[in-house]
Protein backbone atom coordinates (compact mmCIF):
# COMPACT_ATOMS: atom_id res chain seq x y z
CA UNK A 1 0.00 0.00 0.00
CA UNK A 2 1.46 3.30 -0.92
CA UNK A 3 2.55 5.58 1.83
CA UNK A 4 0.91 8.90 1.20
CA UNK A 5 3.81 10.88 2.38
CA UNK A 6 6.25 9.22 -0.49
CA UNK A 7 3.97 10.89 -2.86
CA UNK A 8 5.82 14.00 -4.12
CA UNK A 9 3.23 16.09 -6.56
CA UNK A 10 5.44 18.36 -9.14
CA UNK A 11 4.51 20.73 -11.28
CA UNK A 12 5.02 21.22 -14.74
CA UNK A 13 6.74 24.78 -15.96
CA UNK A 14 3.89 25.61 -17.87
CA UNK A 15 1.31 25.14 -15.23
CA UNK A 16 -0.17 28.90 -14.55
CA UNK A 17 -3.49 29.67 -12.33
CA UNK A 18 -5.80 31.45 -14.60
CA UNK A 19 -8.44 28.56 -13.53
CA UNK A 20 -8.49 29.93 -9.98
CA UNK A 21 -10.48 32.90 -9.52
CA UNK A 22 -9.70 35.95 -7.05
CA UNK A 23 -12.63 35.20 -4.56
CA UNK A 24 -11.49 31.44 -3.65
CA UNK A 25 -13.12 30.06 -6.57
CA UNK A 26 -12.63 28.12 -9.98
CA UNK A 27 -12.95 29.71 -13.68
CA UNK A 28 -12.85 28.18 -16.95
CA UNK A 29 -10.07 30.52 -18.84
CA UNK A 30 -11.81 29.99 -22.13
CA UNK A 31 -14.78 32.20 -21.08
CA UNK A 32 -15.51 35.61 -21.78
CA UNK A 33 -16.23 36.25 -18.22
CA UNK A 34 -14.56 32.63 -16.83
CA UNK A 35 -18.04 32.07 -14.79
CA UNK A 36 -20.44 29.13 -14.85
CA UNK A 37 -21.23 29.87 -17.97
CA UNK A 38 -24.80 28.37 -17.62
CA UNK A 39 -27.36 30.68 -16.51
CA UNK A 40 -28.81 28.89 -13.05
CA UNK A 41 -32.57 29.44 -12.58
CA UNK A 42 -33.12 28.76 -15.99
CA UNK A 43 -31.28 25.55 -16.38
CA UNK A 44 -32.51 24.38 -12.97
CA UNK A 45 -36.50 24.72 -14.74
CA UNK A 46 -35.23 23.16 -17.78
CA UNK A 47 -33.70 20.42 -15.95
CA UNK A 48 -37.13 20.03 -13.74
CA UNK A 49 -39.13 20.00 -16.68
CA UNK A 50 -36.98 17.34 -18.53
CA UNK A 51 -37.63 14.75 -15.45
CA UNK A 52 -41.64 15.20 -15.93
CA UNK A 53 -41.62 14.91 -20.27
CA UNK A 54 -41.97 11.68 -21.54
CA UNK A 55 -39.33 10.62 -23.82
CA UNK A 56 -38.70 7.48 -25.51
CA UNK A 57 -35.10 6.30 -24.56
CA UNK A 58 -33.59 3.14 -25.41
CA UNK A 59 -30.35 2.50 -22.83
CA UNK A 60 -27.37 0.38 -24.37
CA UNK A 61 -27.33 -3.59 -23.32
CA UNK A 62 -25.99 -4.72 -20.44
CA UNK A 63 -23.61 -7.26 -20.64
CA UNK A 64 -22.60 -10.02 -18.60
CA UNK A 65 -19.34 -9.79 -16.96
CA UNK A 66 -17.67 -12.23 -15.26
CA UNK A 67 -15.66 -10.68 -12.20
CA UNK A 68 -13.64 -14.02 -12.43
CA UNK A 69 -12.19 -12.72 -15.19
CA UNK A 70 -12.10 -9.19 -13.94
CA UNK A 71 -10.11 -10.23 -11.24
CA UNK A 72 -6.99 -11.99 -13.79
CA UNK A 73 -4.97 -9.13 -14.61
CA UNK A 74 -4.63 -8.39 -18.24
CA UNK A 75 -1.92 -8.53 -20.93
CA UNK A 76 -2.32 -5.08 -22.07
CA UNK A 77 -4.79 -2.30 -21.17
CA UNK A 78 -8.32 -3.72 -20.76
CA UNK A 79 -11.17 -1.01 -20.61
CA UNK A 80 -14.73 -1.90 -19.11
CA UNK A 81 -17.46 0.45 -19.64
CA UNK A 82 -19.71 0.21 -16.07
CA UNK A 83 -22.22 2.87 -16.87
CA UNK A 84 -22.00 6.53 -17.40
CA UNK A 85 -18.79 8.28 -16.58
CA UNK A 86 -17.58 5.00 -14.68
CA UNK A 87 -15.00 2.62 -15.98
CA UNK A 88 -12.56 0.11 -14.99
CA UNK A 89 -9.20 0.53 -16.66
CA UNK A 90 -6.68 -2.43 -16.04
CA UNK A 91 -3.00 -2.89 -17.06
CA UNK A 92 -1.02 -6.17 -15.68
CA UNK A 93 0.13 -4.07 -12.75
CA UNK A 94 -2.37 -1.41 -12.25
CA UNK A 95 -6.50 -1.13 -12.06
CA UNK A 96 -8.36 2.23 -11.65
CA UNK A 97 -11.87 2.93 -11.75
CA UNK A 98 -13.19 6.43 -12.79
CA UNK A 99 -15.90 8.57 -11.48
CA UNK A 100 -17.36 5.59 -9.36
CA UNK A 101 -20.90 6.36 -9.22
CA UNK A 102 -23.01 3.25 -8.75
CA UNK A 103 -26.29 4.93 -6.93
CA UNK A 104 -30.04 3.91 -8.22
CA UNK A 105 -30.19 8.11 -8.75
CA UNK A 106 -28.01 11.08 -9.58
CA UNK A 107 -29.24 13.40 -7.04
CA UNK A 108 -28.59 14.34 -3.40
CA UNK A 109 -32.20 12.60 -2.52
CA UNK A 110 -33.05 9.18 -3.16
CA UNK A 111 -36.62 9.45 -4.44
CA UNK A 112 -35.39 12.40 -6.76
CA UNK A 113 -33.52 13.16 -9.36
CA UNK A 114 -32.26 11.59 -12.62
CA UNK A 115 -32.85 8.24 -12.23
CA UNK A 116 -30.49 5.27 -13.65
CA UNK A 117 -31.92 4.21 -16.99
CA UNK A 118 -30.27 0.12 -16.75
CA UNK A 119 -28.68 -1.66 -13.38
CA UNK A 120 -25.15 -1.49 -12.94
CA UNK A 121 -23.54 -4.45 -14.58
CA UNK A 122 -21.76 -5.00 -11.64
CA UNK A 123 -21.81 -4.13 -7.99
CA UNK A 124 -18.93 -3.15 -6.02
CA UNK A 125 -18.26 -6.20 -4.19
CA UNK A 126 -17.55 -7.63 -7.40
CA UNK A 127 -15.06 -5.57 -8.68
CA UNK A 128 -11.39 -6.53 -8.44
CA UNK A 129 -8.84 -4.46 -5.91
CA UNK A 130 -8.72 -1.52 -7.07
CA UNK A 131 -5.71 0.58 -6.70
CA UNK A 132 -7.01 4.40 -7.77
CA UNK A 133 -9.97 6.11 -8.25
CA UNK A 134 -9.67 9.17 -10.38
CA UNK A 135 -12.11 11.67 -9.94
CA UNK A 136 -13.08 14.53 -12.21
CA UNK A 137 -15.28 16.96 -9.92
CA UNK A 138 -17.74 16.43 -7.68
CA UNK A 139 -21.22 16.67 -9.13
CA UNK A 140 -23.74 14.32 -8.09
CA UNK A 141 -23.75 11.82 -11.35
CA UNK A 142 -19.38 11.36 -10.70
CA UNK A 143 -19.21 11.40 -7.03
CA UNK A 144 -21.37 9.47 -4.52
CA UNK A 145 -20.79 9.30 -1.10
CA UNK A 146 -22.54 5.53 -1.11
CA UNK A 147 -19.63 4.43 -3.76
CA UNK A 148 -16.84 6.06 -2.24
CA UNK A 149 -17.36 4.38 1.40
CA UNK A 150 -17.97 1.40 -0.34
CA UNK A 151 -14.92 1.62 -2.21
CA UNK A 152 -12.95 2.25 1.00
CA UNK A 153 -14.13 -0.82 2.65
CA UNK A 154 -13.94 -2.91 -0.31
CA UNK A 155 -9.90 -1.90 -1.13
CA UNK A 156 -9.00 1.51 0.11
CA UNK A 157 -7.66 2.60 -2.77
CA UNK A 158 -5.98 6.01 -3.34
CA UNK A 159 -8.17 8.54 -4.58
CA UNK A 160 -6.66 11.08 -7.36
CA UNK A 161 -8.63 14.23 -7.13
CA UNK A 162 -8.67 17.95 -8.31
CA UNK A 163 -8.55 21.09 -5.95
CA UNK A 164 -11.08 21.17 -3.47
CA UNK A 165 -12.33 17.46 -3.78
CA UNK A 166 -10.10 15.97 -0.76
CA UNK A 167 -12.07 17.80 1.78
CA UNK A 168 -15.35 16.11 0.41
CA UNK A 169 -13.94 12.71 0.92
CA UNK A 170 -12.03 13.26 3.76
CA UNK A 171 -15.48 14.44 5.55
CA UNK A 172 -16.71 11.16 4.06
CA UNK A 173 -13.75 8.92 5.67
CA UNK A 174 -11.39 8.00 2.98
CA UNK A 175 -7.64 8.96 3.80
CA UNK A 176 -5.58 8.03 1.19
CA UNK A 177 -6.24 10.82 -1.17
CA UNK A 178 -3.77 13.22 -3.36
CA UNK A 179 -4.89 16.44 -4.55
CA UNK A 180 -3.71 18.52 -7.78
CA UNK A 181 -4.24 21.45 -9.68
CA UNK A 182 -4.47 21.32 -13.60
CA UNK A 183 -0.98 20.65 -14.87
CA UNK A 184 0.47 18.90 -12.15
CA UNK A 185 1.46 15.08 -11.41
CA UNK A 186 2.66 12.58 -9.52
CA UNK A 187 4.38 9.50 -9.42
CA UNK A 188 2.22 6.93 -8.07
CA UNK A 189 1.25 3.10 -7.61
CA UNK A 190 3.67 2.62 -10.46
CA UNK A 191 2.46 5.25 -13.21
CA UNK A 192 2.65 8.80 -13.48
CA UNK A 193 -0.67 10.54 -13.04
CA UNK A 194 -1.18 14.13 -14.62
CA UNK A 195 -4.18 16.19 -13.51
CA UNK A 196 -5.53 18.22 -16.88
CA UNK A 197 -7.67 20.65 -18.17
CA UNK A 198 -11.43 20.32 -18.15
CA UNK A 199 -13.82 23.14 -19.60
CA UNK A 200 -16.80 22.45 -16.83
CA UNK A 201 -18.09 23.82 -13.36
CA UNK A 202 -18.51 22.09 -10.34
CA UNK A 203 -20.82 22.25 -6.68
CA UNK A 204 -23.18 20.33 -4.92
CA UNK A 205 -25.44 22.88 -3.94
CA UNK A 206 -26.81 26.02 -5.21
CA UNK A 207 -25.03 27.69 -2.98
CA UNK A 208 -20.86 26.08 -3.31
CA UNK A 209 -20.66 26.27 -6.98
CA UNK A 210 -17.37 26.99 -8.37
CA UNK A 211 -15.31 26.09 -5.00
CA UNK A 212 -13.90 23.01 -6.12
CA UNK A 213 -11.87 22.53 -9.34
CA UNK A 214 -13.15 20.41 -12.19
CA UNK A 215 -10.47 18.41 -14.54
CA UNK A 216 -9.34 15.42 -16.47
CA UNK A 217 -6.59 12.99 -16.07
CA UNK A 218 -3.92 11.67 -18.11
CA UNK A 219 -2.39 8.74 -16.84
CA UNK A 220 1.07 6.78 -18.40
CA UNK A 221 1.63 3.14 -17.27
CA UNK A 222 4.34 0.94 -18.86
CA UNK A 223 1.82 -0.84 -21.18
CA UNK A 224 -0.36 2.17 -22.28
CA UNK A 225 -0.99 6.07 -21.76
CA UNK A 226 -4.60 6.36 -21.03
CA UNK A 227 -6.68 10.15 -21.04
CA UNK A 228 -10.01 10.24 -19.10
CA UNK A 229 -11.83 12.96 -19.87
CA UNK A 230 -13.92 13.08 -17.21
CA UNK A 231 -16.94 16.35 -18.07
CA UNK A 232 -15.73 18.98 -20.61
CA UNK A 233 -17.17 21.20 -23.29
CA UNK A 234 -15.11 22.31 -26.22
CA UNK A 235 -11.96 24.25 -25.85
CA UNK A 236 -8.29 24.42 -26.69
CA UNK A 237 -7.26 22.16 -23.48
CA UNK A 238 -7.56 19.51 -25.48
CA UNK A 239 -4.69 20.15 -28.18
CA UNK A 240 -2.66 21.48 -25.40
CA UNK A 241 -2.68 17.93 -23.54
CA UNK A 242 -1.21 16.71 -26.98
CA UNK A 243 1.17 18.86 -27.25
CA UNK A 244 2.38 19.01 -23.56
CA UNK A 245 2.00 14.92 -22.79
CA UNK A 246 1.85 12.96 -26.30
CA UNK A 247 -0.76 11.25 -27.75
CA UNK A 248 -2.74 9.22 -25.66
CA UNK A 249 -3.22 5.29 -26.68
CA UNK A 250 -6.38 5.64 -25.93
CA UNK A 251 -9.18 8.52 -24.77
CA UNK A 252 -12.40 7.74 -22.65
CA UNK A 253 -14.21 11.20 -23.75
CA UNK A 254 -17.65 12.45 -22.72
CA UNK A 255 -20.18 12.17 -25.54
CA UNK A 256 -24.06 12.45 -24.14
CA UNK A 257 -25.96 15.56 -22.82
CA UNK A 258 -25.88 17.75 -25.03
CA UNK A 259 -28.78 19.68 -25.86
CA UNK A 260 -30.07 21.87 -25.67
CA UNK A 261 -27.10 23.84 -26.98
CA UNK A 262 -28.18 26.88 -24.96
CA UNK A 263 -27.43 25.20 -21.52
CA UNK A 264 -25.31 22.27 -22.65
CA UNK A 265 -22.54 24.04 -24.94
CA UNK A 266 -20.53 25.64 -22.53
CA UNK A 267 -20.22 22.33 -19.97
CA UNK A 268 -20.76 19.36 -22.27
CA UNK A 269 -19.21 18.77 -26.10
CA UNK A 270 -22.14 16.90 -28.48
CA UNK A 271 -20.82 13.93 -30.47
CA UNK A 272 -18.52 15.75 -33.33
CA UNK A 273 -17.20 17.86 -31.15
CA UNK A 274 -15.90 14.96 -28.77
CA UNK A 275 -14.68 13.17 -32.30
CA UNK A 276 -12.96 16.66 -32.79
CA UNK A 277 -11.65 16.04 -29.02
CA UNK A 278 -10.30 12.65 -30.05
CA UNK A 279 -8.48 13.95 -33.32
CA UNK A 280 -7.25 16.96 -31.23
CA UNK A 281 -5.66 14.38 -28.91
CA UNK A 282 -4.17 12.22 -31.70
CA UNK A 283 -5.52 9.22 -29.82
CA UNK A 284 -4.93 5.72 -30.55
CA UNK A 285 -8.56 4.51 -29.65
CA UNK A 286 -12.02 6.45 -28.56
CA UNK A 287 -14.37 4.54 -25.76
CA UNK A 288 -17.15 7.08 -25.44
CA UNK A 289 -18.16 7.58 -21.75
CA UNK A 290 -21.32 9.89 -20.08
CA UNK A 291 -24.07 8.77 -22.03
CA UNK A 292 -27.07 5.85 -22.10
CA UNK A 293 -27.02 5.66 -18.31
CA UNK A 294 -28.47 8.97 -16.94
CA UNK A 295 -31.46 11.25 -18.79
CA UNK A 296 -29.68 14.41 -17.91
CA UNK A 297 -30.49 16.48 -21.55
CA UNK A 298 -33.05 16.76 -24.31
CA UNK A 299 -31.51 14.00 -26.92
CA UNK A 300 -32.73 10.26 -26.00
CA UNK A 301 -29.65 8.29 -24.45
CA UNK A 302 -29.18 6.27 -27.63
CA UNK A 303 -28.65 9.39 -29.78
CA UNK A 304 -24.72 10.06 -28.78
CA UNK A 305 -23.39 7.21 -30.26
CA UNK A 306 -25.56 6.86 -33.39
CA UNK A 307 -24.42 10.76 -34.35
CA UNK A 308 -20.47 9.66 -33.29
CA UNK A 309 -20.60 6.46 -35.57
CA UNK A 310 -21.55 8.49 -38.29
CA UNK A 311 -17.98 10.98 -37.65
CA UNK A 312 -15.93 8.06 -37.77
CA UNK A 313 -17.59 6.66 -40.50
CA UNK A 314 -17.00 10.16 -42.51
CA UNK A 315 -13.34 9.86 -41.28
CA UNK A 316 -12.59 6.07 -42.42
CA UNK A 317 -11.82 5.67 -38.79
CA UNK A 318 -14.27 2.99 -37.27
CA UNK A 319 -11.85 0.70 -36.24
CA UNK A 320 -10.26 3.36 -33.55
CA UNK A 321 -13.86 3.57 -32.00
CA UNK A 322 -15.58 1.10 -29.73
CA UNK A 323 -18.91 1.76 -28.32
CA UNK A 324 -19.53 -0.38 -25.80
CA UNK A 325 -22.47 -2.46 -24.45
CA UNK A 326 -23.10 -1.39 -20.09
CA UNK A 327 -20.46 -4.40 -18.58
CA UNK A 328 -18.55 -4.98 -21.84
CA UNK A 329 -14.65 -4.86 -22.19
CA UNK A 330 -12.49 -3.81 -25.07
CA UNK A 331 -8.65 -4.29 -25.20
CA UNK A 332 -7.83 -1.59 -27.58
CA UNK A 333 -5.29 -3.00 -30.36
CA UNK A 334 -1.96 -1.82 -28.84
CA UNK A 335 -0.53 1.83 -30.76
CA UNK A 336 3.01 -0.28 -31.33
CA UNK A 337 4.56 -3.79 -31.24
CA UNK A 338 4.28 -5.46 -27.73
CA UNK A 339 7.68 -4.25 -25.51
CA UNK A 340 7.08 -0.52 -27.87
CA UNK A 341 5.20 2.45 -26.69
CA UNK A 342 2.91 4.67 -29.28
CA UNK A 343 4.40 8.36 -29.48
CA UNK A 344 3.92 10.52 -32.20
CA UNK A 345 2.73 7.60 -34.45
CA UNK A 346 6.05 6.21 -33.96
CA UNK A 347 7.09 3.40 -31.56
CA UNK A 348 8.57 4.60 -28.02
CA UNK A 349 10.73 2.38 -25.77
CA UNK A 350 12.22 2.74 -22.79
CA UNK A 351 15.81 3.22 -22.95
CA UNK A 352 16.66 4.82 -19.35
CA UNK A 353 14.80 5.17 -16.05
CA UNK A 354 10.83 4.68 -15.65
CA UNK A 355 10.07 7.84 -17.36
CA UNK A 356 12.56 8.43 -19.88
CA UNK A 357 11.18 7.41 -23.44
CA UNK A 358 12.90 7.79 -26.85
CA UNK A 359 10.78 7.05 -29.70
CA UNK A 360 11.79 6.35 -33.42
CA UNK A 361 10.01 7.99 -36.17
CA UNK A 362 10.05 6.76 -39.56
CA UNK A 363 9.30 10.60 -41.01
CA UNK A 364 9.54 14.20 -39.09
CA UNK A 365 5.95 15.75 -38.71
CA UNK A 366 5.69 19.26 -37.73
CA UNK A 367 3.31 19.83 -34.87
CA UNK A 368 1.93 22.92 -33.37
CA UNK A 369 4.86 24.05 -30.43
CA UNK A 370 7.39 21.97 -32.50
CA UNK A 371 10.47 22.48 -34.65
CA UNK A 372 11.69 20.17 -37.00
CA UNK A 373 15.60 20.77 -36.74
CA UNK A 374 16.54 19.44 -40.09
CA UNK A 375 15.58 16.31 -42.61
CA UNK A 376 17.69 13.77 -40.96
CA UNK A 377 18.05 10.22 -42.26
CA UNK A 378 16.85 8.95 -38.72
CA UNK A 379 14.62 10.82 -36.97
CA UNK A 380 13.99 10.61 -32.66
CA UNK A 381 11.51 11.94 -30.56
CA UNK A 382 12.14 12.75 -26.99
CA UNK A 383 9.06 13.09 -25.42
CA UNK A 384 7.53 15.33 -22.46
CA UNK A 385 8.96 12.66 -20.11
CA UNK A 386 12.67 14.43 -20.76
CA UNK A 387 11.20 18.09 -20.72
CA UNK A 388 9.62 17.24 -17.18
CA UNK A 389 12.20 15.51 -15.94
CA UNK A 390 14.78 18.51 -16.59
CA UNK A 391 13.26 21.05 -15.31
CA UNK A 392 13.77 20.43 -12.32
CA UNK A 393 17.65 21.16 -10.53
CA UNK A 394 19.28 18.18 -11.14
CA UNK A 395 18.58 16.24 -14.29
CA UNK A 396 17.71 12.36 -13.82
CA UNK A 397 21.10 9.89 -13.85
CA UNK A 398 19.88 8.07 -17.09
CA UNK A 399 19.67 11.40 -19.21
CA UNK A 400 23.29 10.81 -20.40
CA UNK A 401 23.06 6.84 -21.05
CA UNK A 402 19.65 7.41 -22.98
CA UNK A 403 21.11 10.47 -24.79
CA UNK A 404 23.67 8.23 -25.72
CA UNK A 405 21.64 5.08 -26.38
CA UNK A 406 20.30 7.20 -29.31
CA UNK A 407 20.74 5.07 -32.43
CA UNK A 408 23.52 6.09 -34.71
CA UNK A 409 24.07 9.48 -32.77
CA UNK A 410 27.14 11.15 -33.42
CA UNK A 411 27.95 14.51 -30.53
CA UNK A 412 28.97 17.12 -32.35
CA UNK A 413 30.82 20.07 -31.02
CA UNK A 414 29.32 22.64 -28.61
CA UNK A 415 26.60 24.49 -30.21
CA UNK A 416 25.37 28.00 -28.50
CA UNK A 417 22.03 27.35 -26.98
CA UNK A 418 19.07 29.22 -28.50
CA UNK A 419 16.52 30.90 -26.12
CA UNK A 420 12.81 30.34 -26.88
CA UNK A 421 13.62 27.33 -29.37
CA UNK A 422 11.30 24.36 -29.14
CA UNK A 423 11.82 21.19 -30.10
CA UNK A 424 10.48 17.62 -29.73
CA UNK A 425 11.87 15.90 -32.79
CA UNK A 426 15.81 15.36 -32.51
CA UNK A 427 17.73 13.70 -34.98
CA UNK A 428 21.32 12.19 -34.94
CA UNK A 429 23.02 15.21 -36.45
CA UNK A 430 22.37 17.61 -34.36
CA UNK A 431 20.88 15.52 -31.15
CA UNK A 432 19.29 18.16 -28.96
CA UNK A 433 17.21 18.43 -26.01
CA UNK A 434 14.21 20.41 -24.61
CA UNK A 435 14.49 22.06 -21.44
CA UNK A 436 12.07 24.73 -19.97
CA UNK A 437 12.45 26.54 -23.91
CA UNK A 438 15.96 26.06 -24.33
CA UNK A 439 17.01 24.08 -27.12
CA UNK A 440 20.46 21.95 -26.04
CA UNK A 441 22.74 20.47 -28.52
CA UNK A 442 23.96 17.39 -27.53
CA UNK A 443 27.52 17.44 -25.86
CA UNK A 444 26.52 21.16 -24.31
CA UNK A 445 27.10 22.17 -20.77
CA UNK A 446 23.65 22.36 -19.87
CA UNK A 447 22.64 24.87 -17.00
CA UNK A 448 19.32 24.58 -15.23
CA UNK A 449 19.38 26.87 -11.94
CA UNK A 450 22.13 26.94 -10.01
CA UNK A 451 23.90 23.83 -11.02
CA UNK A 452 25.00 22.26 -14.90
CA UNK A 453 25.71 19.26 -16.02
CA UNK A 454 27.79 18.12 -19.33
CA UNK A 455 25.20 15.39 -21.39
Amino acid sequence: MTDLQDVDVGTHPWHDRRHHATNGRFRNPWSEDGAREVPLVRGALWALKNQLRSKRNAPPPVAEPEPKRLREPPERLRVTWLGHVAALIQTPGLTLLTDPMFDERASPVPFAGPKRLAPTPLSISELPPIDGVLLSHDHYDHLSKASVRALRDHSDPLFLVPLGVKAILKRWGPSRVVEMDWWQFADVLGARFHCTPARHFSGRTLYNDQRTLWASWYVETEKADLYFGGDSARAPHFGAIRDHLGAPDTALLPIGAYTPRWLMAPIHVDPGEAWQAFRDLEAGSFIPIHWGTFDLAGEPVQEPPERLRQCAREDGMTDRLHVLDLGASVQPAPAAPAGERGRARGAAKHVAGPHLHVAELKEPRQRTGARVLAQPRHHVALDAHLQRETHRPKHPAGLPQALAALPGSERPGLQQARPGASARYLHHDHVALRVDAYLFPIDAQVQVGNNAERV
